[in-house]
């Protein structure tokens, strides 16, 4: 009879601690993020209304609204938010004269708006160089320490891009 009443309080307490593992891992993992891919791009200026425009990439098109500057690239992701990826990365990491002698990768990367090895690999090698994770993820952490190609009427250059921003 002992053993009888030991043993719903067993089955209770294996019941309880594996209710609370599985919780923990639903905890532990999250939610699935949405992830949205800059499929456009924009000329972009900081609020301080510097005459230098920044030219990046964004999701979506068309009205201010319907534009953001927080989205990702990666492996796999293409369109021409990708190429302008490619473009600054070129221009302000590379070997062409825009990056002011900050060249930390020589091959020129193909501008084919294609997020392939190439350009993941350049993506790494400068994150590595801004002081971000190396992960080929190009997003809100990445835009925010990387140069990005500038116009300022009379030629393109590179700048750090500085939020807030006014869509121009």
């Amino acid at each position: 009879m002992r053993t009888l009443k030991k043993a719903p309080r067993n089955i209770l307490m294996i019941s309880a601690v594996a209710a609370v593992g599985v919780a923990g891992s639903i905890l532990a993992t999250g939610p699935a993020e949405a992830v949205t891919t800059c499929n456009s791009w924009a000329y972009v200026r900081n609020v301080n209304l510097d005459p230098s425009a920044s030219i990046v990439p964004i999701y979506g098109t068309g009205t201010t609204s319907s534009r953001s500057l927080n989205c990702n690239l990666y492996k796999g992701t293409s369109g021409d938010g990708v190429r302008q990826l490619q473009m600054t990365l070129n221009e302000c990491y590379g070997p062409h004269p825009a990056s002011g002698g900050v060249k930390k990768f020589s091959t020129n990367l193909a501008t084919d708006g294609q997020f392939g090895s190439a350009t993941e690999k350049a993506l790494k090698t400068v994150q590595s160089y801004v002081g971000v994770t190396a992960d080929g993820w190009y997003g809100p952490e990445t835009r925010k320490k990387m140069k990005a190609r500038a116009n300022n009427g009379s030629g393109n250059y590179c700048m750090y891009l500085k939020l807030p921003v006014t869509w121009w």
